[in-house]
């Protein structure tokens, strides 16, 4: 088997990583792998597997010309895209598909998949970011080409359950033990003291961009906010913040202080979610919060849930008082959201992707909650038994995982049962 993965992305990073994964895998069992990679995914591609990319440029013909060669040189018997529908998008991505580019691939002698992180490759449907009030964009999303298998990476996607079309399937070993002394290593470069607990804050670079568009000053905000929920801790904590380097404010007090660090390797970004104590993230859909759930690491998810004025009804206290002076700097800037700050739930179920099935195997953390917010920190960080419980959550979804095929298995299944049909 030869698999052709193409990672059209300018500025996400989930979907070249599950792609990487897979390559590593159908390696590991002597297939051949190369990579046709964006200038950005490529960092992630060549960090894992450096003889095995060819970058695609800013051209059009130029991405097309380097399609056919690595088509004829390379001959692969499958092509994956991940994913196919971001190539339809007007920016954040590579030029590649226009309608003669596309038609030809009826003619390709190989399979063709695209995995389907999102739901955008079910249907054709509008897409809009941003909350309702304040939409920062809006794209046409075409049809999937009918010939393009759909493949549903999981623990994103429910194992037994998806209502959405496609194969779900596997794509990532638990990690080696044998990555301990560069979890240690890459713990102390951050922590000051054994004792102290290190929380990893994770944020796309496509994130802190939509924030920067809706002139939001969450981020601004955070650090303050998060600092007052866990102060009541009497260990040392350090909450690091992965990003475009320089999102959060660096502050400290007392015990507590945020720092941030830029983009990191897919083997360092490894090493250190698995050297910290918990990992919190505002995207429900995040591919590292579901690694995160495969490490059986503690992890939570920040949303907000409520309004300003349910907020400023239901939530008395310093986290109202936060959400209020938010919005005196940025009218509109307190929003419902599980992938900030682009989608609300509303969103998410729209698109098929509200991932239910991992209830209990991350904390659903309100970050105007109050107290309620403050207790939640202290039993993710302190609560054995609350620790204990969420990891057997995890276990257990991790057990629903493993019953699905492996990479190899579905590109192999779903070839022979193209070919089936052919023949029926």
């Amino acid at each position: 088997m030869k698999v052709l993965f193409v990672t059209p992305s300018e500025v996400s990073s989930g979907e070249s990583i599950t792609a990487v994964h897979m390559a590593e895998w159908l390696q590991r069992e002597g297939c051949g792998v190369h990579f046709l990679a964006s200038s950005f995914t490529r960092t992630f591609v060549s960090s894992r597997l450096p003889n095995a990319f060819t970058e695609l440029g800013s051209d059009l013909i130029s991405n097309q010309h380097i399609w056919e060669t690595s088509l004829r040189k390379f001959k692969p018997s499958h092509i994956v895209f991940a994913d196919y529908p971001l190539l339809a998008l007007s920016s954040g991505k590579i030029p590649l598909l226009d309608e003669s580019w596309e038609s030809k691939l009826d003619s390709c002698d190989a399979e063709i998949f695209t995995l389907d992180h999102l739901g955008y490759a079910q249907r054709p449907r509008l897409l809009f970011f941003g909350p309702p009030h304040d939409t920062i964009g809006i794209e046409r999303l075409p049809a999937t080409p009918s010939r393009i298998h759909l493949l549903l990476p999981s623990p994103l996607h429910d194992p037994m359950n998806s209502s959405l079309r496609g194969t779900t399937f596997r794509y990532w070993d638990n990690p080696s033990e044998s990555a301990e002394p560069d979890q240690v290593g890459m713990r102390t470069r951050y922590v000051r003291s054994a004792e102290e607990i290190l929380i990893l804050h994770l944020t796309s670079g496509w994130a802190c961009n939509a924030a920067e568009l809706l002139q939001s000053p969450y981020y601004s905000f955070l650090p303050r906010l998060l600092i007052h929920y866990l102060l009541g801790l009497s260990r040392p904590i350090t909450i690091l913040s992965v990003n475009n380097g320089s999102l959060l404010p660096e502050l400290q007090d007392g015990n507590v202080r945020v720092l941030n660090t830029g983009p990191m390797t897919p083997s360092q970004y490894e090493y250190l979610l698995q050297a910290s104590d918990l990992i919190m993230t505002e995207n429900r859909i995040s591919v590292s919060m579901a690694k995160a759930i495969q490490s059986l690491k503690p992890c939570a998810l920040l949303h907000n849930s409520y309004s300003i004025l349910e907020i400023m009804n239901s939530h008395p206290g310093a986290a109202c008082l936060f959400a209020q002076q938010m919005e005196r700097e940025r009218f509109g800037s307190v929003f419902p959201f599980e992938v900030f700050p682009i989608w609300s739930i509303n969103d998410l179920k729209e698109l098929g992707i509200f991932n239910h099935w991992l209830q209990g195997a991350f904390a659903e953390i309100e970050i105007f909650g109050g107290e309620a917010t403050a207790q939640q920190f202290r039993s993710l960080l302190t609560d054995h038994s609350y620790r204990d419980r969420m990891r057997a959550a995890q276990s257990s979804c991790l057990m629903r995982v493993k019953s699905l095929p492996s990479p190899r298995e579905v590109l192999e299944e779903t070839r022979a049962r193209a070919y089936r049909q052919l023949s029926a």
